[in-house]
């Protein structure tokens, strides 16, 4: 039992679990367009879902801007076992994107650089270093466009023929919306955190009552 937990434990806090869930929103796509799947690009989307997510907790500290023009020093502190598992997974994210199609690879790119922007604090806002989720409530739209657009799109750009953009618009909301739901409950659940550190989430703008009511709307 005790290997079980760990198992367990290492699957779901090193972000296995929530790669698999992309590959199987990944897959939904394929069964709803009711076109063959493609596997290297289901295992792309998955691989590339965990390294996004690990990106996201590595332990990044910056120093705040002292005057205008300067530059933050950013003081790297990376945990080992992170570090080979980072390291593995862009091996084999690059070893595999060659096999898909040109617009394909460039939306991929195009994610890339949003999910840099929103982990890494990259944006000078008042003298201070920040991410993209630090911004006033992008937060939850940034994640539901992102898995939007790996879930969904990069299917039907893959796939290269005409589905019929009425499906996929359909298809691409009801995502949105679904996807929205589960960001704004997780944003309920750390609340508390949220307010302490300044995050102005939804739920710490709206409070935790009207933030309910909008995921039972949506």
């Amino acid at each position: 039992m005790k290997s079980l937990k760990r198992f367990a434990d290492y699957f779901i806090f090193n972000h296995f679990f929530i790669g698999c869930c992309a590959g199987a929103q990944t897959l939904l796509t394929y069964k709803v367009f009711n076109i063959p799947v493609n596997a290297k690009l289901v295992t792309i989307i998955s691989l590339s879902t965990c390294l996004v997510y690990n990106a996201c907790e590595l332990p990044l500290k910056t120093i705040n801007l002292h005057k205008r023009g300067s530059i933050a020093d950013f003081k790297l502190v990376f945990n080992r076992h992170k570090i080979v598992l980072f390291t593995i997974l862009g091996l084999l994210i690059l070893f595999m994107t060659p096999m898909l199609k040109m617009n394909t690879v460039i939306v991929l790119f195009f994610m890339l650089l949003i999910c840099l922007v929103y982990s890494l604090p990259l944006i000078d806002i008042q003298y201070k270093r920040k991410n993209l989720r630090e911004i006033y409530i992008l937060k939850v739209f940034i994640i539901s466009i992102i898995w939007v657009l790996s879930t969904v799109y990069l299917p039907y750009i893959e796939f290269g023929k005409e589905i019929g953009i009425l499906s996929l618009i359909n298809l691409m909301f009801r995502q949105l919306f679904f996807i929205a739901v589960i960001a704004l409950t997780f944003d309920l659940r750390d609340i508390q955190e949220d307010t302490k550190n300044n995050l102005f989430t939804i739920p710490v703008i709206i409070g935790q009552k009207n933030s309910k009511l909008l995921c039972l709307m949506l």
